[in-house]
């Protein structure tokens, strides 16, 4: 995901199979604030099938934001107010609880200031884009990165699904939060805020309380009560290549085994899904399964159908342990609170099932870094 460079110095390693070990009973939590909006869901979705598609819409007039933890003004506000040590949002969470699923590289920035520690992404990291196969026997590849089933375009067609279909099984309805969405600004943007509720929680992770930003998709009215929600969609893309049962027909009668291949084939993503609903409090987590209209054309989808979880329960059937899960935190953020002010970075290893920790030297993925390799760049352009 980024390469090392020299004057890196390895604070620790982290193997995956000592990861395994580890527990921690969840922590208590604390509601600190709200922020953004929520729609209601549209209940019609529960009764899509595969041999009566639904086609997905291509949204184009939300706003999505994936901010970063140190330019998010809430969290700014609460790392002088919440009595929190550790700031991070919950796909960073998720990521490093459910690192020892993960195949490829993936990275996140440590930065500790007076005693404070944030994790955060770097600006020009692919962190925020879903991989599809990731876990699969044969993964895709990007040797042929024109290729519409390349892993790069794999990722961006899938991320693109998630959140049109995150929108489109919403009714319109909206419940307001205290706070309007920290990160747009109705007059600049030429859309509306996407419906997305931002739930700043406090986890009392011990000497080490956790302040987690979180975010919830949707409301499902289930027997007269609101229960939120997330909302994710896999995606298929060419069964023959994928070695794949093809979803339509079957998956009305065989939603299961559909799944039980997608849990194999994409454990990581799913992982950090169930693990972020968690962090969210989330009631339920919708997952949509989309299709290609034809398996040559990667912009016109289909939904097949839909499935809601229960995140602590969809847990234990992919057995993701949360006790491991905030165990696995839990280790990773005690070294790093034993290191002396400074950026870090924790970084998968591309080829091997573990994670190192490095001590960066001051202004490396800074923005005047990028600046100067930008001007650099400019001038060597004829």
């Amino acid at each position: 995901s980024v390469a090392v460079d020299v004057s890196w110095k390895v604070v620790e390693t982290f193997e995956f199979h000592k990861f395994e070990k580890l527990s921690k009973l969840p922590p208590k939590e604390e509601d600190l604030c709200w922020c953004g909006h929520l729609e209601y869901y549209e209940e019609t979705y529960d009764r899509v099938q595969s041999k009566r598609p639904t086609p997905l819409k291509i949204i184009e007039d939300r706003e999505f934001y994936y901010e970063s933890t140190l330019n998010d003004p809430v969290i700014e506000e609460l790392a002088e107010s919440s009595g929190g040590k550790v700031f991070a949002t919950d796909a960073i969470l998720a990521s490093i609880m459910c690192a020892a699923r993960s195949q490829l590289s993936w990275d996140i920035v440590a930065t500790k200031i007076g005693g404070l520690l944030f994790l955060d992404k770097r600006d020009d990291s692919s962190f925020d884009y879903f991989t599809v196969n990731e876990t699969a026997w044969e993964p895709p590849n990007d040797k042929d990165v024109d290729n519409v089933n390349s892993k790069s375009r794999l990722s961006l067609e899938a991320t693109t699904i998630n959140q049109n279909f995150t929108q489109q099984i919403l009714n319109g309805k909206v419940k307001e939060f205290d706070v309007p969405n920290p990160f747009h600004d109705a007059e600049e943007s030429e859309g509306k805020a996407a419906s997305v509720g931002y739930r700043y929680r406090k986890f009392n992770l011990g000497d080490t309380p956790v302040v987690c930003r979180t975010e919830l998709h949707g409301i499902a009215m289930r027997k007269g009560a609101e229960q939120y929600m997330t909302a994710f969609a896999l995606n298929e893309y060419d069964p023959k290549l994928s070695e794949t049962t093809p979803w339509r027909g079957a998956l009305d009668t065989g939603a299961g085994g559909i799944m039980a291949n997608e849990l194999k084939n994409n454990a990581y993503k799913i992982g950090k899904w169930t693990a972020s609903s968690i962090l969210a409090g989330a009631d339920q987590m919708k997952v949509g399964f989309v299709s290609r209209k034809s398996t040559r054309d990667p912009y016109k989808h289909e939904v097949l159908g839909t499935k809601y979880y229960q995140p602590a329960k969809f847990a234990q059937q992919i057995n993701l342990s949360v006790r491991n899960m905030w165990g696995v935190l839990d280790n990773v953020i005690e070294v790093l609170m034993k290191q002396d002010d400074g950026k870090y970075l924790l970084l998968k290893d591309p080829s091997k099932k573990l994670c190192r920790l490095y001590s960066l030297p001051e202004g490396t993925f800074s923005d005047d870094e990028s600046d100067e390799e930008d001007d650099e760049d400019d001038d060597g352009e004829e």
